[in-house]
């Protein structure tokens, strides 16, 4: 078994993705547009955003494989699936039987098992879940330069306008507008940690492992949109321990993937503007590297 694949041993990890000519992430709470540390103007894509782009993956390749149900999803009512758990076991509504219900989630649902979930609401109340995976916010590697695109519709909304539109008395409208928010380009990159500790209780295992790496590469070819542009898995840096606790803190692992501009390049706007540097050598002992996607 490949070392990164290891579900008894910690690893310490870094997605490095870009994205080209769109939205990686938009803020609803401002238009859409996309999220920007208001200090730094360093671009922001949420944790939460990754996990869904991976849900969806394993919802995509692994379909009606046992075990690989993604619990939250859309459209349906969270609670009835902690219901049906508790029925496939038999267990009545009890503080007793939580225990049981949430062994049963952690089987049937890959994400439960991988990044944890709160189980604890409805008639059937199971806990809350750690999860071994957890990522952090995304940062672009540069201060972003967002766009507000104005675009228009031919097509109208509704039959009022379009009554307008063919009487010349009223003078209707034949045109919609909107506004499409974009990064000319962003390189992000997230951090992310894997706890074997956690593993072992939620039951996660090296198969987990293998999806979420393979999610981390691929997961990009199945959210394509007008309002993402071109994004894409520019490498996975895997640093893996020995032993379940690790050998060192994570940032001095962390601190050996750095992004950064070419010189004499003043604005990325292409991934060919960059050069992301690795340095493997010297590791702690006990650590191997591995990378992904490149």
């Amino acid at each position: 078994m490949s070392n990164h694949l290891d579900p008894n041993v910690r690893h310490d990890f870094v997605l490095v993705f870009d994205v080209e000519n769109g939205n990686p992430n938009g803020d609803p709470d401002n238009g859409n547009a996309p999220r920007i540390d208001p200090e730094t103007g360093h671009g922001w894509v949420t944790d939460g955003a990754i996990k869904r782009k991976v849900r969806n993956f394993v919802t995509e390749t692994k379909a009606g494989a046992p075990g690989f149900g993604i619990y939250v999803g859309e459209g349906v009512a969270l609670n009835s699936r902690n219901r049906a758990a508790a029925e496939a076991i038999g267990a009545k509504p009890s503080k007793q039987n939580s225990l049981a219900v949430q062994k049963r989630m952690c089987q049937d649902w890959w994400d439960i098992r991988t990044f944890g979930a709160v189980l604890s609401t409805g008639e059937y109340p199971a806990g809350q879940v750690r999860g071994p995976i957890q990522l952090t916010m995304a940062v672009s590697a540069m201060p972003l330069s967002s766009a507000d695109i104005t675009i228009t519709r031919v097509a109208v909304t509704n039959e009022k306008e379009l009554e307008k539109l063919q009487s010349d008395e009223k003078g209707g409208k034949d045109r919609e507008m909107g506004t499409r928010n974009l990064v000319p380009y962003a390189l992000f990159s997230s951090r992310g940690f894997f706890v074997p500790g956690l593993a072992k209780k939620t039951g996660f295992g090296a198969d987990d492992l293998a999806v979420f790496w393979d999610a981390l590469e691929r997961m990009w070819y199945l959210d394509r949109s007008s309002s993402r542009g071109v994004t894409g898995c520019r490498g996975v840096h895997i640093f893996s321990h020995d032993d379940a606790l690790g050998r060192c803190h994570p940032d001095k692992l962390f601190q050996r993937i750095r992004p950064v501009l070419r010189n004499g390049v003043t604005f990325g706007r292409s991934f060919a503007d960059y050069d992301v540097t690795v340095d493997p050598a010297d590791l702690p002992e006990g650590i191997s590297y591995t990378c992904l996607g490149l």
